[in-house]
């Protein structure tokens, strides 16, 4: 019940939230920077590791993608509207680019900066492509036999791709309805036992990374979905595939097992220390999964932001020579903590300049506008200026300024005064 409960809470919170966050974050090899980026932000902030000092940002020209530092730190690669944007991490400067024609149309790209690699893929297509992080050019393409592609990765191991497809059908397995389930079947295995007995699975594409020639291909009685946080990484002994809701091990045969996530949906996924744990971010907490006998411990953050869309960790990063993890959040929240011993955890708003703002459309409630502005107002914060302009769906609104100009952490405790008390989105935007 806690996965139902979670979403349930998403949607009743959702309308009111400032929206901000992080979604990316990708740290140098170096280990003295690291990078973040939005979905929501057409920044990138480059920012010392620690004390998360400015070291640069980079303006785009729309929200970013993805992004991630190549092998030997000399690129930071960027998923924008262009295609991947490469730029030097002396000068910043634009150093290279696979335009978005030679990503494919709708691509998106997958990083293992570590191996010098991205994998571009696109649901609309059926053709993959291998990107070199330190040439800045396509290495490989080739078209799969798949109907859609859910879920695509890469064994840095094996040197092989790993391939998932959208439902299919199955037939191998019964068809048992939900009401039919055993009684006494845990909640936690309701997951595994509804996918094996519903007559449904995925195209499973293992291909060789330097060639693209066809390992396997089969059908398998799972699904899986990269949804929000899912990831695909490897050790050893495993392909480890973390989907939104379930885990699935390839082994070296190709053959496939089911873990449950503990918890809740995976919201964001790194494989650390080696290769043997496995983390995966939720709602202000963090599992840290032992990937040999799949048990877990939970780690909780402590504080809880007035801005962001609650406090979802959405991304990791991790340095071998400090043992100490990065992690971000849906409440522009940075986190560090050390791995070996486990402890020591960190919890940091940046002190990033921002502008905050809401927007008045057809479907605002002139109720909820005055409400913002009664309380902004009385709370001695400030008066919002209001203007019209054009949306990001090119529709006129009036926008209405809290701050022209201001910081996270200064909204972050004025935020708390007001937040509750009126429906209207506030948005934040990144300067």
């Amino acid at each position: 019940m806690k996965k139902l409960h979670f979403l349930i809470l998403a949607l009743i919170l959702i309308s009111s939230i400032a929206k901000a966050n992080f979604d990316f974050v990708s740290q140098h090899v170096s280990g003295k920077m690291i990078a973040v980026g939005s979905k929501e932000s057409k920044l990138v902030y480059v920012l010392e590791t620690g004390t998360n000092k400015i070291i640069n940002s980079i303006v785009l020209t729309a929200d970013c993608k993805a992004l991630s530092f190549n092998a030997d730190g000399s690129k930071l690669i960027v998923h924008a509207d262009k295609g991947l944007v490469f730029y030097d991490s002396n000068t910043w400067k634009e150093s290279g680019l696979v335009s978005k024609d030679q990503m494919g149309f709708g691509a998106n790209a997958v990083f293992y900066g570590e191996r010098d690699l991205a994998i571009c893929y696109s649901s609309f297509s059926k053709d993959i492509k291998l990107v070199s992080l330190s040439e800045a050019k396509v290495t490989l393409t080739t078209t799969l036999k798949i109907e859609r592609i859910a879920m695509i990765g890469y064994n840095t191991v094996t040197d092989e791709i790993i391939v998932f497809s959208d439902q299919v059908k199955y037939d191998k397995e019964k068809l048992i309805a939900s009401k039919d389930f055993p009684k006494d079947l845990k909640y936690e295995d309701r997951s595994k036992f509804a996918q094996e007995n519903d007559q449904k699975g995925c195209q499973l594409i293992v291909l060789k990374g330097k060639t693209g020639a066809v390992v396997t291909d089969k059908l398998i009685p799972y699904t899986i979905s990269k949804s929000f946080g899912g990831n695909i990484f490897s050790n050893k002994t495993h392909t480890i595939c973390a989907g939104w809701d379930n885990i699935l091990l390839l082994d070296s045969k190709k053959e496939v097992k089911w873990v449950n996530i503990p918890g809740s949906f995976n919201y964001g996924s790194e494989l650390v220390n080696n290769g043997e744990t496995l983390l995966i971010g939720s709602l202000e907490d963090f599992e840290m999964i032992n990937t040999t006998d799949w048990t877990s411990k939970k780690v909780e953050l402590t504080k809880k932001p007035n801005i962001g869309f609650l406090n979802y960790i959405h991304d990791f990063a991790f340095d071998a020579k400090t043992n100490k993890i990065v992690g971000v959040t849906s409440g522009y929240t940075i986190f560090t903590m050390d791995l070996k011993p486990a402890g020591n955890l960190s919890e940091t708003i940046p002190t990033l300049p921002c502008k905050v703002y809401y927007e008045q459309d057809k479907y605002t409630k002139q109720e909820d506008v005055d409400c913002i502005k009664e309380k902004f107002e009385s709370k001695g914060l400030g008066k919002i200026t209001t203007e019209t302009a054009k949306n990001s769906w090119g529709q006129e609104v009036t926008v209405g300024t809290l701050y022209a100009e201001t910081n996270l952490v200064k909204f972050n405790e004025d935020y708390a005064k007001f937040k509750d008390d009126c429906k209207i989105k506030i948005k934040v935007d990144l300067k």
